[in-house]
């Protein structure tokens, strides 16, 4: 639109400056006509200069026409310049308010773009750091990891450990516990029979001390006074003299009567400690006979172990034995390497026949009356050499 209008001026400038010089020239041919009037006049040539001058006083006329009309036509396209002009300025200023509208909507924008930036935005020399930081974080997760499964392995073993000892712990407590009852109740009888065999021997040394001295002093009998005893009994006399006595109630005895009193009392002692003793030993049995299934059964628990050990150390040995001699199929030296001396195979019996060989030879109820531990080794290379045949059996299938 600028351009246009530029164009438009242009042109009204062109025409201004061409009338102005039609009029200068109208004005020249005034004066030249003038001067013309003048010379014909002084000439007498009137009639032609008349024509001159209507000829020319006609073109110019026409020629003022022509320019009365451009004129209109300048005026008619200068009334619609003016127009477009109008609407081109109305134009400009809507566009020039729009575009301050959306400059000031632009600027609002870039200075939040620009509180963004400042906040929440990566510059791009910052990326790489950027980009090193998930994987030093993926390291630490692997790391964390790693140390997480390693614990809790531990932790399951430490578990394990404790359920596999905690029964036989139990099983050692309780025979342990078993063995101090028997070994207290031990002590105990052994202590009530010491204390029995010393009062026994305290109350037969007073028995026999008292007996002495009625045996020094004779008693005298009924009737008759003591002089005249019979000083000639012994002991023992005196003693079934005693006993054999007929004492009669109501009448009093003397010295006899206080001996047996007190041979009575030391009889009820002597009872009475024999029933001590006696509850004494029948709680000790009780108790043996309490604690001999609990201590058999801990024997039997350390049998087991010692044989479970004896038949992990005869399977290492015929496992060494076995990765020794399986790829040859050296199933003789096997059985020599282990001990087995007696095995003899044919030289044109077959792998399989050898095989079933060894396994007849090494039956443990063909060994008459072997050790433990010979049953139990052999029981093992029984079992590999069963093992190993399948093993064949299935290669040679395939």
């Amino acid at each position: 639109m600028e351009c246009k209008a530029a164009e438009i001026n242009d042109d009204n400038i062109r025409l201004v400056n061409q009338l102005t010089q039609e009029n200068a020239k109208l004005e020249a041919d005034v004066l030249r006509l003038s001067q013309q009037m003048t010379a014909g006049i002084s000439d007498g040539d009137v009639q032609a200069t008349l024509i001159s001058m209507r000829a020319t006083n006609d073109r110019l006329v026409s020629h003022k026409n022509q320019m009365l009309e451009e004129n209109i036509r300048l005026a008619t396209k200068n009334g619609r310049l003016v127009e477009e002009n109008e609407a081109l300025l109305a134009r400009i200023a809507v566009l020039v308010g729009d575009g301050q509208q959306h400059s000031s909507s632009i600027w609002t924008r870039f200075q939040a773009f620009k509180k963004i930036k400042d906040k929440s935005m990566v510059l791009v020399k910052e990326l790489p750091d950027e980009n090193t930081r998930p994987a030093a974080s993926q390291e630490q997760l692997r790391t964390a990891q790693e140390q997480l499964n390693s614990s809790l392995k531990k932790k399951r073993h430490l578990e394990i450990s404790e359920q596999v000892r905690q029964p036989e712990e139990s099983q050692e407590g309780a025979a342990r516990r078993r063995q101090d009852l028997m070994q207290r109740s031990s002590y105990e009888l052994a202590a009530h029979e010491q204390a029995y065999e010393h009062a026994k021997a305290g109350a037969l040394s007073r028995l026999n001390s008292y007996i002495s001295s009625l045996a020094e002093r004779p008693v005298t009998p009924r009737g008759q006074s003591s002089e005249r005893a019979d000083a000639t009994l012994t002991p023992d006399q005196l003693m079934g003299q005693m006993m054999h006595t007929r004492i009669v109630p109501g009448v009093p005895q003397g010295e006899l009567d206080e001996g047996k009193r007190r041979r009575q009392e030391a009889e009820l002692a002597k009872a009475e400690l024999e029933k001590k003793v006696a509850a004494s030993r029948a709680r000790h049995q009780a108790a043996a006979v309490g604690a001999a299934p609990a201590l058999q059964g801990g024997k039997e628990l350390e049998e087991q172990r010692r044989i479970a050990e004896q038949r992990q150390k005869a399977q290492e040995q015929v496992r060494a034995a076995y990765y020794r001699f399986a790829g040859k199929d050296g199933v003789g030296k096997f059985l020599q390497a282990l001990g087995f001396q007696g095995f003899k195979s044919r030289p044109d019996d077959d792998l399989s026949e050898v095989f079933r060989s060894a396994i007849r030879f090494t039956q443990p109820e063909r060994i008459p009356g072997p050790p433990k531990w010979d049953s139990i080794f052999t029981q093992a290379v029984h079992q590999k050499l069963q093992e190993w045949y399948s093993e064949w059996i299935a290669n040679a299938d395939l």
